[in-house]
């Protein structure tokens, strides 16, 4: 399967642009094709995981595009995708194959990017990792390899943007396909009464929140919600030829957000359009043809007019919608009297967010080590193959693994990261990564590349990709 197959286009404003409607029509059959195979188990998931490595060492934006996949796979709806030890045994293998390639293009075409100093910051973060681990002595060889695969794999994501940067596939129109991929298989999940699964198991329709495509409605939300802030993004700032269709994309995640019931991830979509509409005019500084076509006021007159309209349309139900609204936002019955408090807000948090806090307090220079907890079911099963956490808030959970030491170095990555994308200009890089992070303080996937962290990690690949060849911006 070549690579000029399954992408190269974005817009007719790049050379050797082939974003028509047909190569869009062939990277969505190729993507639904490579998810729905794995229904046949462990033969769909040996063939996937097969194609994906050819796919993988073909170049940069198909170890790029192989990653993306497997994230959506391995979270995907287990009616759909049934995991065998096939999956088990081989996810690690593919993003180590797959970022073996990115780092061979790199060594070998552009060494330059490896002097970039927000990469420099995440080998550091993932070094000090490493270091203090055996120091804290607490299951140290999952800290080790949990630090070593998030620091190999966002690293390989974020460089394997920046190799990609001048040259080489496009990858636009695969992450095109791949969102709506996401958006269009839910919908239909829904009449083919799979859209709703817990633990494993399928609920009636309307109990729980819709998981679609994935195997819980959170992670459907997180990876909704990514998506569409990149939609909105691209919409919004890019030059991309169609953008109707980004813009319609957006659309289409609005109602698949609210069925999930998932307060964190509409939070995170109107956080990071709120934050993204304030700092573009300070971010997209030196894009004057940016400028005339983003005008803040209209952004503002549009919320403006719908909190009118929603207001009188309140009025006219009978307050029917601020109930469902605030039945929502509380995950209370409909028709409950409400009085709204600080502990409803993070009652569904405090939680784990105070064990975190105390775990901190008490290892408060080095923490207890990178993704371990002191739960004691994580203690009883936690393995090298699988030692999962549940953290829900990022700044607790990196001050309860790292301590002060490490997250120090965290935010200094995080510092340099931002820095890069604010002098390239680059708003569409900043609205996926700003939104990510507003997603990991309600939902903590941060670290989790073993996990929906692999895609969602993807999705800002592709946003500071796309950014970077689709912007107005001045070269460095």
């Amino acid at each position: 399967m070549s690579d000029q197959f399954i992408s190269t286009g974005g817009g007719n404003t790049t050379r050797g642009s082939a974003f028509t409607y047909k190569n869009l029509a062939i990277n969505f059959a190729v993507i639904s094709l490579l998810f729905c195979v794995n229904k046949l188990g462990a033969l769909g998931n040996l063939l996937s995981m097969f194609i994906l490595a050819l796919v993988a060492m073909q170049s940069t934006s198909g170890a790029l595009k192989a990653l993306s996949m497997l994230g959506l796979i391995i979270m995907g709806n287990p009616y759909i995708v049934e995991k065998s030890m096939v999956m088990t045994y081989f996810r690690f293998p593919l993003v180590i194959l797959a970022g073996g390639r990115i780092l061979f293009d790199l060594f070998t075409k552009r060494p330059e990017v490896m002097r970039l100093s927000f990469l420099n910051g995440l080998l550091l973060f993932g070094a000090v990792c490493v270091f203090i681990a055996p120091i804290n002595g607490y299951f140290t060889s999952i800290a080790v390899l949990k630090a070593s695969l998030f620091t190999y794999g966002v690293y390989c994501i974020l460089a394997g943007t920046m190799v990609n940067r001048n040259g080489f596939s496009d990858l636009t129109l695969w992450f095109l396909a791949l969102v709506a991929f996401i958006s269009i298989a839910t919908y239909f999940t829904i009449p083919l009464g799979l859209s709703h699964v817990f633990r494993g198991k399928i609920v009636s329709f309307g109990t729980g929140g819709l998981s679609g495509v994935t195997s819980h409605q959170q992670v459907l939300g997180s990876f909704a919600s990514i998506s569409a802030i990149l939609c909105f993004s691209l919409g919004t700032f890019s030059r991309l030829p169609h953008r109707w269709m980004y813009n319609c994309l957006f659309l289409s995640f609005l109602p698949i957000l609210w069925m999930t019931k998932s307060r964190t991830a509409v939070g995170t979509l109107l956080l990071a359009i709120i934050f993204v509409l304030a700092v573009a005019p300070f971010v997209v500084r030196g894009q004057k043809a940016m400028f005339k076509r983003f005008k803040p006021a209209k952004w503002i007159a549009a919320g403006t007019g719908l909190i009118i309209v929603g207001f009188f349309a309140d009025f006219a139900s009978g307050g029917n919608i601020n109930e469902k609204m605030m039945g929502f936002v509380f995950k209370r019955g409909m028709g409950s009297h409400y009085t709204v408090t600080s502990e409803e807000i993070t009652s569904s948090r405090m939680g784990l967010i105070e064990v975190s806090w105390d775990a901190f307090l008490n290892h408060p220079m080095t923490g207890i080590n990178f993704g371990t907890s002191t739960d004691p079911r994580f203690a009883y099963t936690a393995t090298i193959l699988s030692a999962p956490t549940e953290k829900g808030f990022l700044p607790t959970a990196i001050l309860e693994e790292t301590g002060i030491i490490g997250t120090a170095f965290f935010l200094l990555f995080l510092l340099l990261f931002f820095y890069r994308l604010y002098c390239d200009e680059n708003i569409i890089g900043i609205a996926v990564m700003a939104g990510f992070l507003f997603q990991n303080l309600g939902e903590m996937m941060f670290f989790s590349l073993g996990g929906a962290g692999l895609f969602c990690w993807s999705i800002i690949g592709a946003g500071v990709a796309i950014g970077y060849r689709h912007q107005t911006m001045r070269r460095p």
